[in-house]
């Protein structure tokens, strides 16, 4: 299947598609640590490589890319979500908790201004 190309509407398929070789395909684990790939970025030959198997996975892959430990500091992000919850809760109270058009009362959770 990573070698078969879409057809011209962005769909597979039947004559296209292998059942067996796209459960082989999403069997596939691997494991991206950026601990491991984050000195390899300052190599720009190194680095050209694992932007290019990047594209693949969102070209041609599953689509889906998850690295591990991206960020070495997580205090920024530790902050940036602890105003997002203080927007959230002040949200919350003033709208008195009710559902907006996407979900009912709670289900989830979006800045609005």
């Amino acid at each position: 299947m990573k070698d078969k190309t879409r057809a011209a509407s962005g769909f597979y398929d039947p004559q296209t598609c292998d059942l067996r070789e796209f459960e082989a395909l999403i069997a596939q684990t691997t494991t991206h640590d950026m601990a491991d790939l984050r000195p390899k970025l300052s190599d720009p030959a190194a680095r050209r490589v694992l932007m290019a198997k990047r594209a693949a996975v969102l070209t041609i892959g599953l689509g889906i890319v998850a690295l591990h430990r991206t960020c070495e500091d997580t205090a920024i992000l530790d902050r940036a979500r602890a105003a997002y919850d203080r927007i959230i809760d002040q949200e919350r109270r003033e709208s008195g908790g009710r559902a907006d058009h996407f979900a009912t009362a709670g289900a989830n959770d979006r800045i609005w201004n």
